[in-house]
C-alpha cells in the first residue's frame, strides 16, 4: 500500500473514533444545564450558578439575613441559658430573663452562642445585628396540634421557679414533673414552630405568588428574592456552605474549635449571619453522616438554594428553575426532620432494651425523648409535606404520648410502645422515602 493512501485511512480511523466519542451538550459546571457526559459546547448552558451564596447587585451585597439570624441565635442562647443552669454553682434565673429570649425586649443583652477560642465574633451584643427581630412575633400555633404560644410561657415559668429551689445545680432544674427535658423540647419546638414554619408553610409556599419583577422599595432586590433569602435564614448555613465536611458541619467541637464556623474572609472574626451554621444546617450533615452515604441532603438542599436564588437574579423567563429548586428545598428539608426525628426514636428504642441495666442513664433517655416528640411534631408544620400535616400526624403523636414512658421490660406495655415507635418509623420511611436499612442505621 501506498504512503499517501496509509495516511488517509489512519486520518479517517481516527475522525471518525473522534466524532463518535464526541458528545454535545453544555459543559460548564456552574450551569443549571449542565451534562457531565458532554464532550464538545453546544450552547445550551444557561445562567451560572455561584458555588458560594454570595448575591450582589452594583457590587454590594443584596443578601440580609440580619432577622433570621437574630432568631437563629434567640434559640440557641436560651437552650444555653436553660442549660447553663444545671451546672454547679449557677445563679437562679428570673421569668423575666428567659422571657427576653422570646420578645428581645432587652437587645441590648449579650450573645452566647461560642464561635471557638481561635476566633472572635463579629458582633457580641443583639443590637449590633438588629434590634427588630424576635420570636414571640413570627411562631406558629397550629390550633389542636401544639400550641406554642401557651405551652412556651409555662415552661419558662417553671424552669425559672425551679431554679430558685433545689433543683439548681443540676438537670431537674429543667425536668419536668413527667419526665420532660425542657432543655431540649423547648428550642426544638422553636425551631419547628419559628424556622421550619414560617419557611415551608409561609414563605416557599407562595413564593410563586410573589413578585419579581420590581424592586421592593429602598433595596435592590425582588419580593421573592427576600423572601427566598429569609427562607435560606432559617434553614441556617453559612455562605460557603459547600466548603464544610459533613464532619466539620455535625462535629460538636473538640476543644475550643468549632469546625463548623470559618472565617471565611479571613478578618479574624466569625459573623454569625454569614460564617456560622446554624442547627438545621448542621442536623442535615449529622444524618448523611449516618445514612452512611446513602444521603446528601446537605448538598442537595444546597445546590436547589444556590439554583433558585440564581434564576431569580436573571428575571423572567426561569420561573421553571425557580419552582423546581424550590421543590427540592422543600423535600429535602422535610426529609431532614423526618430523618432526625428517626435518629432520636432509635435512641429511645436502645434506652428502652436498656431499662434494667446498671449503667441506665435516666437523664439521657429523657433527654433523646424529649428531642423525639420534640422533631416528629415538627414534621406537622409543613402542611403541603408528604407527612401530610398535622391531621395526618395527630394518632402516631397520640400513640408516643406526652411524657417518658416507663413500663416494665418485656410486658406487654412494653411491647406495644416499641411496635408503636416501630410503626412510626416505617411511616416516615414510606412517605419519605427511606429504606428500612437507612431507617434502622439512623
Amino acid at each position: 500500500m501506498r504512503p499517501f493512501r496509509l495516511f488517509l485511512l489512519i486520518s479517517c480511523f481516527f475522525c471518525l473514533s473522534g466524532c463518535a466519542d464526541e458528545i454535545a451538550g453544555c459543559t460548564d459546571p456552574s450551569s443549571p444545564d449542565y451534562n457531565p457526559d458532554a464532550t464538545v459546547e453546544d450552547g445550551s448552558c444557561g445562567f451560572s450558578v455561584p458555588g458560594s451564596y454570595v448575591f450582589e447587585r452594583s457590587e454590594k451585597s443584596v443578601v440580609n439575613l440580619d432577622a433570621t439570624s437574630i432568631r437563629q441565635l434567640l434559640i440557641s442562647d436560651l437552650q444555653l441559658k436553660i442549660q447553663s443552669l444545671a451546672q454547679p454553682g449557677a445563679s437562679a434565673a428570673t421569668a423575666e430573663e428567659l422571657f427576653n429570649y422570646l420578645s428581645l425586649a432587652d437587645a441590648g443583652m449579650s450573645i452566647l452562642t461560642p464561635v471557638g477560642a481561635d476566633l472572635m465574633p463579629l458582633d457580641s451584643l443583639y443590637k449590633d445585628i438588629t434590634s427588630v427581630a424576635n420570636l414571640a412575633d413570627v411562631w406558629v400555633d397550629l390550633p389542636g396540634y401544639f400550641m406554642i404560644s401557651d405551652q412556651l410561657p409555662v415552661w419558662l415559668a417553671s424552669i425559672a421557679s425551679w431554679s430558685q429551689t433545689a433543683r439548681l445545680g443540676s438537670p431537674d432544674v429543667y425536668i419536668t414533673p413527667e419526665g420532660l427535658d425542657l432543655s431540649q423540647l423547648i428550642p426544638i419546638s422553636l425551631m419547628g414552630a419559628v424556622m421550619y414554619a414560617h419557611a415551608s408553610d409561609s414563605l416557599l409556599a407562595a413564593l410563586d405568588s410573589l413578585d419579581n419583577l420590581d424592586f421592593l422599595s429602598g433595596k435592590k432586590l425582588t419580593a421573592m428574592e427576600q423572601a427566598w433569602d429569609m427562607a435560606f435564614g432559617y434553614f441556617g448555613a453559612a455562605r460557603q456552605y459547600a466548603s464544610f465536611s459533613d464532619a466539620e458541619l455535625a462535629s460538636t467541637g473538640s476543644g475550643s474549635i468549632l469546625p463548623y464556623v470559618k472565617d471565611a474572609n479571613l478578618d479574624g472574626y466569625a459573623d454569625y449571619t454569614s460564617e456560622y451554621n446554624h442547627p438545621f444546617a448542621r442536623l442535615a450533615a449529622a444524618r448523611d453522616l449516618g445514612s452512611n452515604g446513602a444521603t446528601n441532603f446537605t448538598k442537595d438542599i444546597f445546590d436547589a438554594w444556590l439554583l433558585g436564588r440564581a434564576a431569580m437574579a436573571i428575571g423572567p423567563g426561569e420561573e421553571e428553575s425557580i419552582i423546581a429548586a424550590r421543590d427540592q428545598v422543600l423535600t429535602v428539608w422535610e426529609q431532614i426532620v423526618g430523618a432526625t426525628s428517626v435518629h432520636y426514636l432509635n435512641k429511645v428504642l436502645r434506652h428502652f432494651h436498656a431499662f434494667n441495666e446498671p449503667d441506665f442513664d435516666l437523664y439521657a433517655y429523657q433527654a433523646d425523648w424529649s428531642a423525639m416528640l420534640g422533631y416528629s411534631r415538627m414534621l406537622g408544620y409543613y402542611g403541603g409535606g408528604k407527612m401530610g400535616g398535622p391531621a395526618a400526624l395527630q394518632s402516631e403523636l397520640t400513640v408516643m404520648g406526652e411524657a417518658p414512658f416507663f413500663p416494665p421490660v418485656g410486658s406487654g406495655a412494653w411491647r406495644d410502645y416499641i411496635a408503636a415507635l416501630e410503626g412510626f418509623r416505617s411511616l416516615i420511611g414510606s412517605r419519605l422515602g427511606f429504606g428500612e436499612g437507612l431507617l434502622v442505621g439512623w
